[in-house]
């Protein structure tokens, strides 16, 4: 019985292997450009998808998407579109890239997108179910990786064959309270960072007082921020299947587009950011760091001091 019950798995592996390979085959990718030449900024309209909202997948489903997008300084070979699916820790992937997915055309347009879903039902630390957004990425000029320029809606799907290690190990896994603590205290801690050295590098006369203010209310935080660093890097590195050189790699990038992004502010509204953060980090009360308060306890509750310890 044994040896039939594997027969027929072998067999259905195989029907699924082949399945996926005759949808994708018979999805193509394409686009119409608009009119409009030089839209004012940028955006993505998710108009169809199929399956649609709660449809039913398997790995073999090629999921195909009608998008609307229009793309503010738009400049050839510079633009492709991501199928985003959501992964574990603070991440996402997408099966769609530069090899599969041709720079977009023009600035305007709409476009046609075919994603198989092979490299989904591998990655290591999907969410399941499947939910999925689109996005306009712009490559960096250094090449590695890219920023978002515009998203789509999310749109959420019936997993009809969700892997069996994917369900033990959600079985296993921490509560969502945790996760989305961790997401929280981080971006909190980042985007104070990242302010921080947006802040001296645009107006290099405020850096003495503020790097003045930054590392006093850094120092007050120490034990928080290595906290939030360690789990934030222990969820990384799970995601990037233990690579922790390729967790690094997406740390660093993140954070470097969190400071692009404020460094892309008017000149006005940023110096209004930076005097507003130079005063909350002199304020010796920290009262706005209570916002983290409560999501901090639940961190410390699941990722005990000394798993903190180990990293430094």
């Amino acid at each position: 019985m044994k040896e039939v019950a594997c027969a027929a798995l072998i067999l259905l592996s195989g029907m699924s292997v082949a399945a996926a390979a005759e949808a994708e085959a018979a999805c193509q990718y394409h686009e119409e450009p608009g009119a409009e030449a030089k839209p004012d900024k940028s955006k993505i309209t998710l108009q169809a998808v199929k399956p649609g909202e709660g449809g039913d997948l398997t790995r073999a489903t090629v999921i195909e998407a009608d998008v609307d997008y229009q793309i503010a300084d738009f400049a050839p070979k510079t633009f492709h579109f991501l199928a985003l699916f959501p992964t574990g820790g603070l991440g996402s992937m997408s099966p769609l890239d530069s090899e599969n997915t041709p720079y977009i055309a023009s600035a305007t347009g709409k476009a046609h997108l075919c994603i198989p879903l092979g490299e989904v039902y591998d990655h290591p630390t999907m969410q399941w179910p499947l939910s999925m957004q689109v996005m306009v990425l712009r490559d960096r000029p250094d090449g590695r990786g890219g920023s978002g320029v515009a998203t789509s809606r999310s749109v959420k799907f019936h997993v009809l064959d969700t892997p069996e290690r994917e369900l033990a190990r959600q079985a296993a896994a921490l509560p969502v309270e945790y996760s989305d603590a961790l997401a929280k205290v981080s971006a909190f801690f980042a985007n104070r960072v990242s302010i921080y050295k947006a802040c001296i590098q645009r107006f290099p006369a405020m850096q003495p007082a503020m790097t003045k203010s930054y590392r006093a209310w850094e120092a007050r935080h120490r034990d928080s921020i290595d906290l939030a660093t360690a789990a934030q890097f222990e969820s990384l590195t799970i995601e990037a299947g233990g690579r922790e050189d390729v967790a690094m790699r997406i740390y660093d990038d993140s954070m470097e587009t969190m400071i692009q992004g404020y460094l892309s502010y008017a000149e006005g509204d940023l110096k209004r950011h930076c005097q507003f953060s130079l005063e909350d980090f002199s304020d010796l009360e920290d009262l706005p760091d209570l916002a983290v308060s409560d999501e901090l306890k639940v961190i410390r509750k699941y990722y005990p001091t000394q798993s903190v310890e180990k990293t430094k």
